[in-house]
């Protein structure tokens, strides 16, 4: 378990580093339901995206300009 846990939020923060480098969030979100698809959309996988949701919605609305 402690493995799988590893390589998901791994994969779950160089899908971060990559938005940051491009500010792409349709591949952002491409990228994200590949990581459901490839670690079987269980809750774990569910869960953490969830976790960088907010993050990375406040970081493009930022880099759009649309912060309060």
């Amino acid at each position: 378990m402690e493995e799988r846990v590893t390589k998901i939020y791994n994969a779950c923060w160089k899908n971060y580093k990559e938005y940051l480098a491009n500010h792409d969030m349709d591949a952002y979100n491409k990228r994200s339901l590949e990581l459901c698809r490839q670690y079987g959309a269980k809750s774990d996988i569910k869960n953490l995206l969830f976790w960088f949701s907010p993050i990375v919605n406040k970081i493009h609305d930022e880099y759009l300009g649309r912060t309060n």
